[in-house]
């Protein structure tokens, strides 16, 4: 008996269909819509609230807030809130009218390049294809969905959604391998989420996950450590709801994980009927009065612990009511359940000896088996997995070449760099050298001058003059930044005045002997037009007045030969 593969469509209702624990109030947010005096970015902010409301009542608000995007013809929020419109509609179980929606949607698309947008447009429908069960266009849609949120790095919970719905045509068909690849891309993205509901949907994943191994094991032997494993997960999701403070948790999600729990413990060997009744119970209080699902699983429960105490007639009426029920269902089938249904209601009238209806009833079971083992619809399923895990390893070997490029241009480019910042180190210390030579033989020259000049104590006045005049002016217009002035003036003290003489000689003006004693102390530019009232351009005029006064060539570095000349240390 397969006990566990029931619960299957649980996954899927929970994730579409659950109920609010806390709404905000419509009526509210509808007044806020409708309100002219409200900033339309403040309304469009305020969509993020509604999540937690009836599908109705989010379309009602979204059509209020649609009018005044199309006035503003905002092509992405348009777009974005047909999408939305279209999404409640699915959950209403309006497929037409949520087509409609899409399609409208459509018309928008061209235009957008917003990523968020383009991954939601892509994962309503895939939600729609899912629920009308052509599994190959969900998945198509749910890829490329996934292949945007991927981009936008800001939708990781919307990738675990959708992850999740993918999950579900895999546990459907008891495909434990691609399962496995979906669990491994989840388990990085739920632990960064750090998510409760996030945790739950990966927990209820990994439940199914080692049940179908459970099953698989069967054929051959029977591996408990499986089952174990199925219901330490469930377990803890109730735990999780037990304990949850936040109240961040639904009830009506996590009655599914009370009935799967319930379903697990049906399938051990020695079975606690209390502890099964129980949990079904539970899984039914909490549950929406509404929700047929949960009703025609608990009917379900019932009927397989009856039959497991020998009450056999007792369970036949369950299962009776149990069809009955998923024969009115008008959103979506899920062929397992169906399936499993007539495989029982088979063999409990095989023992009944009614051999006819149990005949009827197992052609029926065939017929559902058939759609779910579509092996050429499966194979496109599979294929478009395989596609997606190919195009992610293409991906990161690309980035790996692209980085090991870069890598390699970048070692080419310091080499490089390298090379030419040595041969300039060379080449400024071979004219550093070339310079203090001449500066020697200048400053031999002009001491040889300047014994036989006969006014020598004049010559060394005028010196002391030039170094006087620039400490002064340093002291009057510098006193705004003492750090610079107490270092200019330390300078200034170290000039070798003699330096003066030469530059005299080789015919500069006094202002441009004073300027290049400026130069020579490392005085900033908007210090020196501050102590001497002049514009920038003037100093840029006079600093190539000086080079060529001085016979230096283009090359040359004029601070520098200052600096050698004046017999400073290089700051």
């Amino acid at each position: 008996m397969l006990f566990y593969r029931l619960f299957i469509f649980s996954l899927f209702a929970i994730i579409f269909m659950h109920s609010p624990a806390k709404a905000n109030n419509p009526d509210s947010i509808l007044s806020v819509m409708s309100n002219s005096g409200i900033s339309f970015e403040e309304k469009y902010a305020l969509l993020a609230d509604i999540q937690t409301l009836q599908p109705m009542e989010q379309i009602k608000i979204l059509s209020e807030f649609l009018k005044e995007s199309e006035v503003r013809k905002n092509n992405r929020i348009i777009c974005e809130i047909y999408c939305k419109i279209g999404h409640s509609n699915l959950f209403l179980g309006k497929m037409e009218r949520s087509k409609m929606y899409l399609d409208s949607a459509s018309l928008y698309m061209k235009k957008i390049k917003d990523n968020n947008t383009l991954g939601l447009y892509n994962y309503i429908w895939g939600d729609y294809y899912n629920m009308t069960l052509d599994e190959v266009r969900s998945h198509q849609f749910y890829y490329k969905a996934i292949g945007h949120y991927e981009k936008s790095s800001q939708n990781n919970k919307r990738i675990i959604d959708i992850f999740s719905n993918i999950a579900f045509s895999y546990i459907q068909k008891g495909d434990t391998e691609n399962l496995k690849i979906i669990i491994d891309r989840l388990t990085p993205l739920v632990s960064k989420s750090k998510n409760i509901s996030s945790d739950v949907i990966y927990m209820r994943i990994k439940s199914y996950y080692y049940g179908l191994l459970y099953n698989k094991s069967k054929e051959l032997k029977p591996v408990r450590a499986y089952l174990d494993s199925a219901i330490i997960y469930g377990e803890r999701i109730i735990n999780f709801y037990e304990t949850d403070n936040s109240h961040k948790l639904y009830p009506e999600d996590i009655a599914y994980s009370y009935i799967a729990l319930a379903g697990n413990y049906l399938m051990l060997d020695k079975r606690d009927y209390n502890r099964i009744n129980t949990l079904t119970d539970k899984a039914l209080s909490l549950s929406s009065a509404v929700d047929t699902t949960m009703i025609v699983n608990c009917l379900w429960i019932k009927g397989q612990s009856l039959r497991g105490e020998g009450k056999t007639e007792d369970a036949e009426i369950l299962f009776e009511k149990q069809l009955a029920i998923m024969q009115k269902w008008s959103i979506s089938e899920n062929l397992v359940m169906y399936a499993d249904l007539y495989k029982t209601l088979s063999e409990v009238n095989l023992l009944k000896g009614d051999y006819k209806q149990a005949f009827l009833y197992n052609r029926e079971e065939s017929e559902y088996r058939k759609q779910i083992l579509d092996n050429d619809k499966y194979k496109i399923i599979s294929d478009l997995q395989t596609k997606y895990e190919t195009d992610k390893k293409e991906q990161r070997i690309r980035l790996q070449s692209y980085i090991i490029l870069f890598l390699a241009c970048l070692c080419i480019s310091i080499f490089i760099g390298a090379f030419f910042v040595f041969r300039w180190q060379r080449l400024n210390k071979n004219i550093a050298k070339k310079q203090q030579k001449i500066i020697k033989l200048e400053k031999s020259e002009a001491k040889l001058q300047i014994q036989n000049e006969s006014d020598k104590e004049e010559i060394q006045k005028e010196q002391d003059e030039f170094v006087i005049q620039l400490n002064n002016k340093i002291k009057e217009f510098l006193k705004y930044c003492p750090d610079d002035q107490r270092r200019y003036l330390e300078k200034l003290e170290a000039v070798d005045r003699d330096s003066i003489f030469i530059l005299k000689g080789k015919g500069l003006k006094k202002s441009r002997i004073q300027y290049c004693i400026c130069f020579a102390i490392g005085m900033k530019k908007e210090h020196i037009t501050a102590c001497y009232n002049i514009a920038d351009q003037t100093i840029r005029k006079n600093r190539s007045k000086i080079k060529g006064d001085l016979e230096l060539e283009k090359d040359d570095d004029l601070d520098i030969y200052l600096i050698d000349l004046f017999m400073l240390k290089y700051s």
